[in-house]
């Protein structure tokens, strides 16, 4: 065995032909020279000044490990396969030639290689590559520091805990990053692909054809990254500058994020955005053949998809700023669930826009923040532009979009070079309840009508009590109908009633005064549709509503019996009552509360069994109409006039038949009409003519001092006349519900009952209304006093 020993130019050798190396050197602090133990025919070895900075150019093969510590070597020559450097503390490799071997480089170390260098790498220190690494690596530790200017052909099985690899040159190899990667050069996956589950920073080419890029951390990407990349939640791919996709395809999947923003992303094949999956374009460009968003995609300024879209997520526009633009190269499909969100901004009559450069096909809901019409039956900016065909339901609004009296509708209008679907102003039918209100000021007139109509009829019935009574007297016959102790006796028989009538005289009977007050209520359902055209599209509107009525009515009437014959009479009487109702809209939060005072006059003329009604009744109302965000209010006043005409027959067993026919007219007029307008219902004066005929079935009977009374009244009824069931506005006319034409029907059941004796009597009737567009249940109940 022969050691040399180098200080300086002296040079002592020892040989072993047996072991190569023992030890490669040993360093140490302070300037010590290089030790080095080698066996061969020739061996030399050089260290200069206090660095200690050494060449050796071994010659054959052997085994060992090298441990540089402290300082460092520099290898030009060939060194077999089977010895490991190691560097500890601040060692230093400098490889200028060819190293075969398995090197570890721990903390503070540091590995630079001019050369090539073969086999694998454990590395926590710092690596540069010059020259031509060949196998693979694993970096780890924070001080773990890997940058490749030269070529590296093998796998970096791992790169954690904040350790780093720069990579300037060409690495081929697969990747399983969960630290730091930065590749401004050229990176080759080989099998397996690049797993990403830490930053991954590429400016330059990527090329993932084997395996792809599979990100669960953070991607920032410019340049070209080809093959397939998927982006798994919560992984967040960021476009930083001009990226090309090589043609393969993008995959957001749930809970991931792709941010393009102001950047371009081309030349994808198919990007898929699942449904849990984000997309984020601020005036950007997508550039795939297919883009399929089950997603949520994210879009301001003037942003592009070149392709076709496949949409049944959300395309979002809405950033409370109006004039973004979402352009779409290709086809545009709305699949089920399907949705585009919007801005307007109805001051400066500006949008957020949808251009689609071919057809528009499927269904997709439209909901607009900010939409707010100013003026009803206008045309505003276009939302979306089709460039191609369109199917007519493409497009069509989703939220609420009722203003107070006004909407907006989605309106598609064909041109020369496609289909632009525009916001249209159109009256909501908030704004069109002027007509329900009054058709409702109508319908309480009517109602309260009924109540001294129906009074009219029981004071018929005491007028002909009268009659008899004064006819019994003037012939000595005793009112036995009236009498107790003649009760026995039918006083509305037939005969006793011919016989009276025959031998009355004229005679003008004193009056006599009664005093009555009833209280009512009355419930209706209506149906009603207005219907209007309007730039080349029909609307209906919904303008059924429900009506709650109550009030009391009370008079003084008095009757004069015998004025020109012994079997005529006449009432005339006084009323006054208040009256309330409440309409609620069906398909708008409208309501209308009417409220206040009712005056008038009534007689009726009894010959025989005819009789006459004549009813003149003036309401002086308020009304109120309240509307999400807007209040209206109005005065009103309905003037009544209704007349009837019946017969009675007298039947067997004392019942009757009294068939009966009449009119009622209202009209209605407000203080001041209204034109339709974005803050104020439309309210116009109007007039009704109702028209009904049917007949009463009754009987009468004695229990002590009391006759009861009871009756069935059926009718049919019809309106033959009413006016202003049209509504114009801004040029457009509106077609009004009107019930002018629709039969209906009407049953009443009463009850009277007459204490003979002291004059006082009571009243109870229940009705019901029904027909076409018609529903109605109500009652009244009171009670009368006659002196």
């Amino acid at each position: 065995m022969s050691i040399v020993d180098c200080a300086g130019d002296a040079a002592r050798t020892i040989s072993n032909s047996k072991v190569f190396w023992q030890h490669l050197m040993t360093l140490i602090a302070g300037g010590l020279a290089w030790a080095s133990v080698a066996t061969g025919p020739a061996a030399a070895g050089r260290s200069s000044g206090g660095q200690g900075i050494g060449t050796m150019t071994p010659t054959n093969t052997s085994t060992g490990t090298a441990t540089i510590a402290a300082s460092g070597l520099t290898i030009d020559g060939s060194l077999g396969s089977s010895v490991s450097p190691r560097t500890t503390g601040g060692g230093v490799i400098v490889n200028g030639t060819v190293l075969a071997a398995n090197v570890a480089n721990d903390v503070g170390g540091s590995i630079v290689n001019n050369g090539t260098l073969n086999d694998t790498l454990d590395n926590s220190g710092t690596v540069t590559n010059n020259g031509i690494f060949v196998g693979t690596a694993n970096n780890t530790g924070p001080a773990a520091v890997i940058t490749n200017s030269g070529t590296w052909t093998g796998n970096l099985l791992s790169n954690t805990g904040g350790a780093t690899v720069n990579n300037f040159g060409t690495w081929n190899g697969d990747a399983n990053n969960a630290s730091v990667v930065v590749n401004s050069g050229i990176w080759n996956t080989v099998a397996t692909g690049f797993m990403n589950s830490g930053t991954l920073t590429t400016t330059g080419t990527l090329n993932t054809t084997a395996g792809g890029l599979t990100n669960t951390g953070t991607v920032n990407a410019q340049g070209l990254i080809s093959g397939n990349i998927v982006n798994i939640g919560p992984g967040i791919f960021t476009v930083t500058g001009q990226l090309s996709g090589g043609g393969g395809s993008f995959s957001n999947a749930n809970g991931a994020l792709l941010n393009v923003g102001a950047n371009t992303f081309n030349n994808i094949g198919t990007l898929t955005n699942s449904t849990t999956g984000t997309i984020d374009i601020a005036g950007g460009t997508i550039g795939a053949l297919m883009t399929v968003n089950a997603g949520a995609t994210n879009a301001a300024g003037l942003s592009t998809v070149n392709g076709a879209l496949n949409n049944s997520g959300l395309i979002n526009l809405q950033n409370n700023v109006a004039g973004d633009r979402f352009a779409v190269g290709g086809n545009f499909t709305g699949l089920p669930g399907s949705r585009i969100a919007l801005d307007f901004n109805s001051r400066t009559g500006a949008a957020d826009q949808i251009v689609i450069g071919g057809s528009a096909t499927g269904s997709t809901v439209l909901t607009v923040a900010g939409l707010a019409p100013g003026n009803p039956f206008t045309i505003g900016p276009n939302l979306v532009v089709v460039r191609g065909p369109a199917s007519p339901n493409a497009f069509a609004f989703g939220n609420a979009q009722n203003f107070g009296t006004l909407s907006t509708v989605l309106l598609p209008q064909v041109n020369a070079t496609g289909v632009n679907f525009v916001v249209g102003t159109i009256a909501s039918s908030a704004g069109l309840s002027g007509t329900v209100a009054k058709s409702a000021a109508q319908t309480l007139g009517v109602v309260s009508n009924e109540v001294v109509l129906n009074r009219m009829s029981d004071r018929v019935l005491e007028l002909r009590d009268v009659i008899r009574r004064n006819s019994s007297q003037s012939t000595g016959v005793p009112a036995t109908a009236y009498a107790q102790e003649f009760a026995a006796n039918d006083p509305v028989s037939p005969y006793v009633k011919d016989e009276a009538t025959r031998a009355a005289p004229v005679s003008l009977g004193s009056p006599k005064p009664a005093a009555w007050i009833r209280g009512y209520g009355d419930y209706e359902q209506h149906d009603g549709f207005a219907s209007t055209a309007f730039a080349g599209a029909n609307f209906t509107s919904n303008l059924g509503y429900r009506q709650g009525t109550g009030g009391v009515m009370g008079g003084i009437d008095a009757v004069w019996s015998g004025l020109t014959t012994a079997n005529d009479g006449l009432v005339l009487g006084l009323l006054s009552g208040y009256i309330n109702s409440r309409v609620e809209l069906r398909d708008s939060p409208t309501t209308q509360v009417f409220s206040g005072p009712s005056v008038g006059a009534y007689g009726t003329y009894l010959t025989g069994n005819w009789f006459f009604d004549l009813l003149f009744k003036v309401d002086l109302l308020s009304l109120d109409i309240n509307i999400p965000g807007i209040s209206q209010s109005a005065n009103l006043t309905n003037y009544n006039v209704a007349t009837n005409i019946g017969y009675k027959f007298d039947l067997t067993k004392n019942y009757y038949i009294e068939p009966t026919a009449g009119l009622e007219y209202v009209r209605t007029n407000f203080d001041q009409a209204t034109a339709l307008t974005a803050t104020t219902v439309a309210l116009n004066d109007g007039q009704a003519l109702l028209a009904r005929a049917g007949a009463r079935i009754g009987t009468e009977w004695v229990t002590g001092n009391v006759r009861v009374e009871p009756s069935l009244l059926g009718l049919i009824y019809g309106f033959p006349e009413a006016t202003n069931n049209a509504l114009f506005a801004n040029a457009a006319s509106i077609s009004m519900p009107s019930d002018v034409g629709r039969a209906r029907g009407e049953l009443q059941g009463s009850v009277n009952a007459f204490d003979l004796q002291t004059g006082l009597s009571t009243f109870a009737r229940v009705n019901t209304r029904f027909g076409e567009g018609l529903w109605s249940v109500g009652g009244q109940a009171g009670v009368r006093y006659q002196w």
